[in-house]
């Protein structure tokens, strides 16, 4: 059974690709190395907006402890921050994807805004047409080929609006899904996308369920309340999880010092770090660090 959760970075990979000029988006599907590693069977966690057609073959995807079914004319859209297994893809699996940072959702006009992110939560993978395919494909192709445009100062602004577009066809297509029922259950998840939305902004900072629930205008148990009855997990573990997950980023990837690390994650001191570390992992980060 697996147990490690690996933390896919945008920054980071984007860093080792210099002829990249849109630095908060990168095309899975220019990268074979992550690609071989997306559909590996390892569980991961992208810090972006993650988004994925599905031309041919057929597959899993594990998405929070849920098994969602992928065949060809699946798109898959997940929010930051979800614990993802790509499972049992056949040979003849045919992907291109995107990820994009979150900071570019926020730019976008009405009226996308983040209702998409959501309605992608309760529905990570969906259906269309093969008409609606080709349509989305083509935005794509294009969006990918602009963004390794050389002599554009504009190529950020094109590459963005054509992320929008492609966005706006896959809303539409949730809105024809889902219907009026999307409509009555939008408020309390909203919340859910809301808190996440915090979470993936103010987690190196923040710990307190307090914190998120002053700034959402809730109780600190009405928020922990509704996250669980819509996760199954509360408030207070969703942010602990999130917060170990990059601590065990830092411990692999990087030469920080427990007290480095502890500073970058606004511990009051690297004790209170190595007490919080251990308590949620039964190990020390420097026994992490070796192990």
């Amino acid at each position: 059974m697996k147990t490690d959760i690996n933390a896919i970075s945008l920054d980071t990979i984007s860093a080792g690709h210099e002829e990249e000029h849109v630095k908060d988006m990168h095309f899975i599907s220019a990268d074979r190395n992550v690609t071989n590693f997306i559909s590996s069977e390892n569980s991961f966690i992208i810090n972006g907006i993650y988004l994925s057609l599905l031309m041919n073959g057929t597959g899993e995807m594990k998405v929070n402890g849920r098994t969602y079914p992928v065949a060809p004319m699946s798109v898959i859209l997940l929010p930051p921050n979800e614990i993802v297994e790509l499972r049992n893809c056949s040979p003849d699996a045919e992907w291109i994807s995107v990820i994009a940072s979150f900071d570019l959702i926020l730019e976008f006009p009405t009226p996308l805004d983040t209702d998409i992110l959501t309605i992608a939560r309760r529905l990570p993978v969906l259906s269309v047409t093969e008409e609606k395919m080709d349509r989305m494909k083509d935005i794509y192709l294009l969006m990918e080929r602009e963004h390794f445009c050389h002599d554009n100062r504009y190529t950020r602004e094109i590459c963005k609006s054509l992320l929008y577009v492609l966005l706006l066809e896959i809303s539409d297509e949730y809105r024809k899904q889902e219907g009026m029922q999307a409509a009555s259950r939008m408020k309390q998840e909203k919340l859910s996308d809301d808190f996440f939305l915090l979470l993936a902004k103010w987690y190196k900072k923040e710990r307190r369920v307090g914190f998120y629930a002053d700034k959402l205008n809730r109780t600190p148990k009405y928020l922990s309340t509704a996250i669980k009855s819509l996760t199954g997990r509360s408030a207070t573990e969703w942010i602990n999880e999130t917060v170990i997950r990059e601590i065990k980023v830092m411990l692999k990837t990087s030469d920080m010092t427990v007290l480095q690390i502890s500073e970058a994650m606004n511990f009051p001191n690297p004790s209170a770090f190595v007490q919080f570390f251990k308590q949620h992992t039964g190990t020390t980060p420097l026994k992490y660090r070796r192990e």
